[in-house]
């Protein structure tokens, strides 16, 4: 009997609270290759900005992007690729925070599977 495929359906959400300002930033990219599919899988990116810091909003989308966008390009192992990509991100977060005023000091969490 062959196993029936895995369907996969994902949606996501970001609930503002009492802030003014939504510091979430969601991500995520499930490939319709289905050799891409099977060698690197889908990749979801949850990334919450630093609430009362200067340009949450901006670390925590630039962190989102950075890691889809490295983590398909890579060639290593997944799991090298996803830690390399998450490295990156913070690079580019550290980097970007330092270019201005109104980025000094912003930073985000995030959580990618």
């Amino acid at each position: 009997m062959t196993p029936l495929p895995l369907i996969l359906k994902s949606y996501g959400d970001s609930y503002i609270g009492m802030r003014s300002n939504n510091e979430d930033s969601i991500g995520k990219r499930e490939p319709t290759d289905e050799q891409l599919r099977v060698t690197r899988g889908c990749l979801y990116v949850v990334s919450d900005g630093m609430g009362g810091h200067a340009a949450g909003e901006v670390a925590s989308r630039l962190s989102v992007e950075t890691i889809l966008m490295q983590y398909y390009a890579g060639d290593l192992d997944p799991v090298g690729d996803l830690t390399a990509a998450v490295r990156s991100a913070n690079q580019k977060v550290y980097v970007v925070a330092g270019d201005s005023i109104e980025t000094e000091g912003m930073g985000c969490t995030v959580v990618a599977c």
